[in-house]
């Protein structure tokens, strides 16, 4: 009497737990990302009470969880992380290329500094001999470098404030698969 007892609360028990998570697919189905969940339940052993003429004669002793699935589409998943991928690569590039765009067209005295080398080379290639062309060359040569080695600088600045932001995220999946560990050995723990 008593295992026929055990047996029917092993089945509420497990179909408690199968409502509880239909509950949790129910309450999630608006939620981004959730993926719903199934139960997944087996037999328990089987006891034998005696034989009859066909075979043994056997009592089941109630159900099991097997496992708990989550079910999802995989060509769905790897297409939606893609897209997500290509998302934020063209997102920072796009960062990257306005600040650029920007650090340019801020610097207006190269292009300025530009079209005063290319005058100045172009007066010293009609007279050479000039000492003011060749002066005027030597100035303009001057502080073109001056202004490429700023935008140079300023390029360097970017960079490294790209290089920053990728220690930065990769430091916080680092530590997201940290804590992920974590969870999974007390998950891990919790069912030894």
């Amino acid at each position: 009497m008593i295992a026929n007892f055990s047996t029917m609360v092993s089945g509420l028990d497990n179909a408690t737990r199968g409502l509880q998570v239909t509950s949790q697919n129910l309450t999630n189905v608006n939620t981004e990302g959730y993926t719903r969940r199934r139960i997944e339940l087996v037999d328990s052993f089987y006891s034998n009470i005696g034989d009859s003429g066909s075979g043994k004669m056997q009592v089941g002793s109630g159900v099991n969880i097997r496992c708990l699935n989550q079910i999802s589409n995989t060509l769905l998943d790897q297409s939606f992380r893609n897209e997500q991928s290509k998302l934020s690569y063209f997102d920072t590039e796009y960062d990257v290329l306005h600040e650029i765009e920007t650090l340019l067209i801020d610097s207006t005295d190269f292009s300025g500094t530009l079209d005063s080398l290319y005058g100045s080379i172009s007066i010293l290639s009609q007279n050479p001999e000039s000492v003011s062309a060749r002066a005027d060359f030597l100035t303009s040569a001057e502080n073109f470098v001056y202004e490429a080695q700023y935008i140079s600088e300023q390029l360097s600045d970017i960079q490294l404030t790209m290089n920053e932001k990728i220690i930065e995220q990769v430091n916080k999946a680092n530590d997201l698969l940290d804590q992920i560990q974590f969870l999974n050995d007390r998950f891990m723990d919790g069912k030894t």
